[in-house]
């Protein structure tokens, strides 16, 4: 499947899109065509809720919600304006973006939705409902949308050189030993050309008190990555130096299967979610954000006694995630 709508959906500078105004009490939120009711919403605010209830609590306490930050913001406000926002605005954009692209849920796929919707609106206690004003046809069409929103993500991706070879996702596991004192530098490597122990001399002399790393593309000074990634199983660097700093580097497996192969999904959903986030970043220039802006102002993320549902993505997946 090519990308994931779901919880971890993150648009950064969505809320520069909002228009506050009136479009009636049932939507809470328009994109060109398309279209979010209050009820929908209220859904994704609720499994949000929840998530981040049941981590919370486990902590300590469920008076999370009003805690703030040094700049005074809650907790509250924050996942409320910052990560349910975003998602709002994307499920409703991505569904006006498909209405323009003419793409649509087949019948096996409008099935599949009203299964699931019927499957997620069971596990909904009394109280959930009343909070959510949802019924079982809200619940359907929150899962039919969220179908559609995939969908055009794939058609915004289709074609696109999505490719991702063996060296960008290259994970090696590497030891360390790092000084700031070049004749130091050449005492240590001194050492292990003799012999010694690679972690051992790293231990009695790095000022890095950590030995051992994967590290992968991007994530190290230039000098010492270009220097790392020619090195093979077994292989030990020269002494090498990055600004004021000196690093001794052995390398203990130059690639690493399983961490390779995670990194490579994480480079591909990236991929993926910069081709559609553009896309729909160019159609929301042209198509703005609407909001009820009463309804959004009466969302308020605070501790309800039995009103944690977190079902929502799970129930989603297990009827309508492609593998």
């Amino acid at each position: 499947m090519g990308g994931s709508i779901a919880l971890s959906i993150v648009l950064s500078g969505c809320s520069g899109w909002k228009i506050n105004t009136s479009i009636g009490d049932t939507y809470l939120m328009a994109v060109g065509e398309g279209e979010l009711l209050r009820s929908e919403a209220m859904l994704v605010v609720m499994d949000y809720k929840g998530q981040y209830e049941k981590y919370n609590t486990e902590l300590g306490g469920n008076d999370f919600w009003n805690e703030t930050d040094p700049d005074g913001r809650t907790y509250g406000d924050k996942v409320k304006n910052d990560f349910i926002w975003e998602e709002l605005t994307a499920l409703t954009a991505l569904n006006g973006m498909a209405a323009q692209d003419g793409v649509s849920l087949t019948t096996e796929e409008e099935k599949k939705a009203e299964e699931a919707g019927k499957a997620y609106f069971s596990t909904l206690s009394e109280e959930e409902k009343d909070y959510t004003g949802a019924d079982e046809k809200t619940a359907v069409s929150l899962m039919k949308k969220y179908k559609l929103a995939q969908k055009e993500i794939d058609f915004c991706v289709e074609g696109d050189e999505m490719e991702v070879s063996d060296e960008e996702t290259r994970v090696m596991e590497i030891q360390v030993i790092y000084l700031t004192d070049e004749s130091w530098a050449n005492q240590a490597y001194e050492r292990v050309q003799n012999g010694e122990d690679f972690a051992t001399v790293a231990s009695q002399m790095s000022s890095d008190p950590q030995v051992t790393y994967t590290v992968s593309r991007g994530e190290l000074n230039p000098s010492v990555e270009n220097a790392v990634f020619q090195l093979e199983s077994g292989e030990i660097s020269p002494i090498i130096k990055a600004e004021q700093d000196f690093y001794i580097i052995k390398c203990l497996n130059d690639f690493d299967v399983s961490l390779s192969e995670e990194n490579r999904t994480r480079i591909l959903e990236s991929k993926i979610y910069g081709a559609w986030a553009q896309e729909m970043s160019e159609y929301i220039s042209e198509n703005p954000v609407y909001v009820n802006d009463w309804s959004w102002d009466a969302i308020d993320l605070e501790y309800v006694n039995g009103v944690d549902n977190d079902n929502l993505y799970s129930i989603y997946q297990e009827y309508l995630q492609e593998n």
